[in-house]
């Protein structure tokens, strides 16, 4: 396994499964903390402005990606917000909105990667797979209801099961997300794990990290942005030890927001291999409780924090310790499936980044 694992890490935004737009969550939510350190950090971005064609927010290839799209992402994420008593529109959660308008931006500007080589490659869904994917969301909403008389009850004032499907089919989030799962399957189709390489990752050291992200798109921020968001990164690294923990910071200022919520850690275990070498170097350099430097990788600036580490066996097979290290053959089979799922996360983020890179991205609205 020397093969550089691009973004699978970093970005996790490449998600396998489908979900349902009225479902989406498109934010996690930072506390807000008044100290004197939390007013003097300021993340440098652009004023917010549009250029461009008129109610288009990027073009992606031939994909234009509509303001009305990227308005009701944003607008899902505001009423969210509101439900839990927070007003993102409020000047004290300027940072909330501005996180929500990137992250909005930053998964549109993705959907639209995929769809453009769906387009361009004649692998766009058709409309029995749309069906498809919609009854296959009512069925996990059935199961989630208990029986489909209750989901029948619950969906009343939307006109029932066939309403939801109504609902569900002109979502073109969810739309979005069939096609990204129609290309994720396209891409991967080929993927195989051998025996050998099962054993190789059975016996590999993994590390348990956190981390915090710092995001940066030349496309996207321009060039003269660089360096000041290098230096916003190092200040949030100077941060640690004062008054703050590793933790603090990256629930408040990490721009991936799956790790940040939860203090920066990584919900997958990181072997040899999977990380860009830059990354790797340090990671399995650090000792455990120690905290990197800022790190450059993949358009982002990172800060890692060695929390524990483990092997695959161990972690995967011992059940917390409880049993010995089983005999590889008796569990190869499992093994390899493990590493098919990993190695299919791996193989989506290396296929997007290139494909990525191969085609022209113009962003209208800047942030």
């Amino acid at each position: 396994m020397k093969k550089n694992y691009l973004r699978i890490i970093i970005l996790s935004v490449i998600a396998l499964g489908l979900v349902a737009g009225a479902t989406l969550t498109l934010v996690e939510y930072f506390k807000n903390k008044t100290t004197e350190d939390t007013k003097t950090v300021e993340r440098p971005v652009s004023q917010p402005k549009m250029k461009g064609p008129t109610g288009v927010v990027a073009k992606v290839g031939d994909i234009e990606v509509p303001l009305s799209v990227f308005s009701q992402l944003v607008n899902i994420t505001r009423q969210q917000a509101l439900a839990e008593g927070t007003d993102i529109d409020d000047s004290k959660n300027t940072s909330m909105l501005q996180a929500t308008r990137e992250d909005a931006l930053n998964q549109l500007v993705e959907y639209a990667v995929y769809e453009d080589y769906a387009k361009k490659n004649g692998i766009l869904p058709t409309s029995k797979e749309i069906d498809a994917a919609i009854a296959s969301e009512v069925d996990a909403r059935v199961h989630q209801a208990g029986s489909r008389q209750s989901l029948e009850k619950e969906l009343t004032d939307l006109g029932g099961i066939e309403g939801l499907k109504e609902t569900i089919k002109g979502d073109p989030i969810f739309i979005r997300q069939v096609i990204r799962q129609k290309v994720s399957d396209n891409v991967t189709k080929d993927l195989k794990v051998t025996k050998e390489q099962a054993k190789e990752f059975f016996e590999s050291k993994l590390l348990g990290l956190s981390q915090i992200v710092v995001l940066y798109d030349e496309k996207i921020d321009g060039k003269e942005l660089y360096e000041p968001t290098r230096k916003y990164a190092e200040s949030l690294k100077a941060m640690i030890g004062k008054d703050k923990t590793f933790a603090d910071v990256a629930t408040m200022y990490s721009e991936e927001r799956e790790s940040g919520q939860n203090g920066g850690r990584m919900s997958q275990l990181v072997p040899k291999g999977y990380l860009p070498p830059q990354m790797e170097k340090v990671a399995f350099s650090l000792k455990i409780g120690e905290i990197s430097d800022v790190i450059e990788a993949n358009g982002s600036f990172v800060v890692l924090k060695m929390d524990y580490e483990t092997y695959a066996w161990d972690y995967f097979f011992t059940d917390g310790g409880k049993k010995p290290k089983p005999n590889f053959e008796a569990v190869w089979k499992d093994v390899v499936n493990y590493l098919y799922t990993i190695k299919k996360i791996e193989a989506e983020n290396n296929w997007y980044q290139k494909y990525a890179d191969s085609i022209k991205i113009d962003v209208y609205l800047e942030l």
